[in-house]
C-alpha cells in the first residue's frame, strides 16, 4: 500500500512525482483545449453542410417559382423536407420584394419578415446560432442566396435544431473529462512507481552517507540495477573504502606518533602561547622527576633555572621569532637539580596560520645523535605519507579518465548498434522486395529501404567520427546519393550528380530529418525527373541529365538546402504542399520539424529550396 507521508528523506520522490504529474496535467490540458474546440467546429461544419445541402436542393426550383410567381412546387418540396427531417425546423423563402414563404412542421404560410431574413453578402452562406421567433427556440440559422443570370432574386433561410448538437457537445465534454481523470489517476500511480524506482537507490545512498558521517565506515551502498545510480553506488563504495583506509592510516600514524612521543628518549614539552604546559612525555617526567599531572597545567617557569630566566627564557621570545631556537639550556628538576640539555624551541601554528603554542624538545648531550636519527626517521615517514597521498590522487584521476573513456565507448557502441539494426531492417526490405513482382509495390519497398538507409548512414558516420555529437554532412550526402544512384540503377541512364556542400556539421536531431528530405527529393528526381523529358529512356537525351545537391550556411546562421534537376519539371497541376505522395508529405513534415520553409521553382527543371 502506498504511503504518502511527506518527510525530508522523501523530498526527491515527491518533487519528481510533482514534476511528472504537472507534465501529465499540462499535456492533458493542452489536449483538451485543442480537441474540444476542434470537435465543436466539426459539429458546426456538419450542421453548415446539412443546411447548405438543403438550401441547394430547394434552390433548384426556387428561381423558376419566384420568376413565374407559382410557388406550389417550392412549397411542396420545402414541406416534404421539413416533414421528413425533424432536425430541420423551418425553411423560409424570402423574395427580394414581397412576403416570405415560411415552412414549418406540418404547415406553411406567407408572412412579412424583417431585414434579418434578407442578409447582405457578407452574411450569406454562413451559419449562426440565434433564437428564432418562428419556432420559439434556439436554432442554427443558415442563409443562402438565390441567384440566376447574375441577379439576386432572394434568399433561402434554413433553421436546424441544435438539440443534437448540444447532446454531441456534452458527450465530448464528458468523454474528455473521463479521459483526463483516468489519465491523471493513472499518471499519479505510474509517476509514484517511476519516482520510487529512481529515488529508492538515492534514499538508500543517503542512509549509508549518514552512517558514514556518524563514523561507521563499514557501511556500503547497494546497487539495485545497472544504471548511473548503480555506478554512483559503486563509486561511493570505492570512496568509502578509500576513506576507511585513509582513516586507518591516520589512526596508525597518530598511534605511531604518540608512541614515538611517549617512548622517545628526548624530553618533549608543549606549552600554550601564554606559557602553560599542555603536554609532556614520559622522558620529561623521568628526566625532571615529576609525574605527568604535576607538570600539565603549570607554568613553563617551573622547570627553568633562575639563570635561564635571566637569559630571557620566555614564551614571548619564542613567539616573536620566525625561526626556532637551538642551543644548550638547563632544566630544573623537582629536587632542584640543574640538568644540561640540548634544547630546541619552535612555534606551533594551526591550519589558519595563527599561533597555537610552542613545543620544546630537549635531550642529554650524550643522546644527541640518537635524537637526530629519530628526527630523520620522522621526516622520512612524512615524505612516505605525502607520496602515498599523491599516488592516491593520481589513481583517482585515472579512474575519472577511465570512466569518461568508458562513456565515450558506450555512446559509440549505441550508434553502432542502431546502425546495425537499421541495416538489418534495410536488408529485410531488400530480401522481401526480391519476391515482389508488382512494380508499384516494389517501388514502395525501395523507397522504404532508402529511408532506412539514410538514417543508418547518420549513425554509421557518428560511429566512425571522433565527434559523437555532430556529423560531417558533406561526407554523409556523398554516401547517401551514391547509394541512391546505385539503388535506382542510374549508371546507364546518363544522369550526372553534382554535390556542393560546405564544411557543415549538423547535430543528430537535425541531420536525420535533413537526410530524409534529401533522400526523398533525390529519389523523386531519379524516378520521375527525366521520364517525360526523354521518354522512358533518360539516356536518350543529347543533353546531359543532371541532379545537383547544395548545402550552405547563411550569415544569419540558417542553413539552405537546394536539390535541383534539369528534367521535365514538376507538374503544375499538383500542389506539392497538399498531395497524396508520401515522399512529399515527408518533405513538408520534416521541414516543419526543422522549423524551416520549403519553396518549389520550375525553371528548366525542378528546384526545391529548404531553409532551416
Amino acid at each position: 500500500m502506498m504511503s504518502f507521508k511527506l518527510n525530508k528523506s522523501n523530498g526527491i520522490l515527491y518533487r519528481m512525482m510533482s514534476i511528472i504529474w504537472f507534465v501529465i496535467i499540462f499535456t492533458i490540458s493542452i489536449f483538451a483545449f485543442t480537441i474540444i474546440p476542434s470537435q465543436r467546429e466539426s459539429l458546426i461544419r456538419n450542421m453548415e453542410s446539412t443546411a447548405k445541402i438543403v438550401a441547394t436542393f430547394v434552390d433548384q426550383v426556387a428561381v423558376s417559382s419566384i420568376i413565374t410567381g407559382n410557388y406550389s412546387a417550392i412549397v411542396d418540396q420545402s414541406m416534404k423536407i421539413v416533414n421528413d427531417r425533424k432536425s430541420i425546423l423551418y425553411i423560409v423563402i424570402t423574395p427580394k420584394n414581397g412576403n416570405s414563404i415560411v415552412h414549418t412542421a406540418g404547415k406553411w404560410r406567407y408572412q412579412p419578415l424583417g431585414s434579418f431574413w434578407k442578409p447582405n453578402k457578407s452574411l450569406t452562406e454562413k451559419g449562426l446560432f440565434v433564437r428564432s421567433n418562428l419556432v420559439n427556440q434556439q436554432v442554427y440559422h443558415y442563409s443562402y442566396p438565390i441567384r440566376y443570370s447574375g441577379i439576386d432574386w432572394g434568399w433561402i433561410n434554413v433553421g436546424l435544431s441544435v438539440e443534437q448538437y448540444h447532446k454531441d457537445l456534452r458527450s465530448i465534454y464528458i468523454r474528455t473529462g473521463l479521459l483526463a481523470a483516468i489519465a491523471i489517476l493513472l499518471g499519479l500511480v505510474l509517476s509514484y512507481i517511476f519516482a520510487r524506482q529512481i529515488s529508492g537507490p538515492i534514499l538508500c545512498l543517503n542512509k549509508v552517507t549518514k552512517r558514514i558521517m556518524n563514523g561507521d565506515l563499514t557501511a556500503r551502498a547497494k546497487a539495485f540495477s545497472v544504471n548511473e545510480v548503480a555506478e554512483l553506488a559503486h563509486s561511493f563504495n570505492r570512496m568509502t573504502e578509500s576513506l576507511k583506509k585513509s582513516q586507518e592510516t591516520l589512526i596508525a600514524a597518530r598511534d605511531y606518533i604518540n608512541n614515538i612521543i611517549h617512548s622517545m628518549n628526548e624530553s618533549l614539552i608543549v606549552a600554550s602561547p601564554d606559557g602553560i604546559i599542555r603536554t609532556v612525555n614520559q622522558t620529561t617526567c623521568d628526566l625532571l622527576g615529576y609525574r605527568e599531572n604535576e607538570l600539565v597545567g603549570k607554568p613553563i617557569d617551573l622547570i627553568v633555572t633562575e639563570a635561564e630566566k635571566d637569559r630571557r627564557f620566555k614564551i614571548s621570545e619564542f613567539l616573536s621569532r620566525v625561526t626556532s631556537e637551538n642551543g644548550e639550556k638547563r632544566y630544573l628538576s623537582k629536587d632542584n637539580r640543574e640538568i644540561p640539555v640540548l634544547f630546541s624551541g619552535s612555534v606551533l601554528k594551526n591550519e589558519a596560520g595563527s599561533i597555537d603554542g610552542v613545543v620544546f624538545v630537549a635531550q642529554d648531550i650524550t643522546d644527541r645523535k640518537k635524537a637526530e636519527e629519530a628526527l630523520r626517521k620522522a621526516h622520512d615517514e612524512l615524505e612516505i605519507r605525502v607520496a602515498k597521498r599523491t599516488e592516491e590522487l593520481s589513481a583517482t584521476n585515472q579512474l575519472l579518465g577511465d570512466s569518461l573513456k568508458e562513456k565515450e565507448i558506450l555512446l559509440k557502441e549505441i550508434h553502432h548498434r542502431v546502425k546495425n539494426n537499421l541495416q538489418v531492417i534495410s536488408s529485410l526490405l531488400y530480401l522481401q522486395s526480391k519476391k515482389i513482382k508488382d512494380k508499384e509495390t516494389l517501388t514502395l519497398f525501395q523507397d522504404s529501404q532508402s529511408r532506412v538507409k539514410s538514417m543508418a548512414l547518420i549513425h554509421e558516420k557518428l560511429y566512425q567520427s571522433q565527434d559523437l555529437a555532430n556529423i560531417n554532412f558533406s561526407e554523409y550526402i556523398k554516401s547517401l546519393t551514391k547509394y541512391l544512384f546505385r539503388t535506382y540503377g542510374t549508371a546507364d541512364k546518363n544522369i550526372q550528380l553534382a554535390v556542393d556542400v560546405e564544411n557543415v556539421a549538423l547535430a543528430l536531431d537535425s541531420a536525420i530529418p535533413c537526410g530524409l528530405i534529401i533522400n526523398e527529393l533525390v529519389s523523386n528526381a531519379l524516378k520521375y525527373a527525366f521520364k517525360n523529358k526523354n521518354g522512358d529512356d533518360p539516356s536518350a537525351s543529347s543533353q546531359s541529365n543532371r541532379i545537383e545537391v547544395r548545402v550552405s550556411q547563411n550569415s544569419d546562421g540558417k542553413y539552405k538546402l537546394i536539390v535541383r534537376d534539369n528534367g521535365s519539371g514538376f507538374p503544375e497541376t499538383i500542389d506539392f504542399r497538399n498531395t497524396r505522395s508520401l515522399g512529399l508529405q515527408l518533405v513538408n513534415n520534416l521541414t516543419k520539424q526543422l522549423e524551416g520553409t520549403v519553396e518549389l521553382r520550375n525553371n528548366h527543371g525542378t528546384e526545391f529550396e529548404i531553409t532551416f
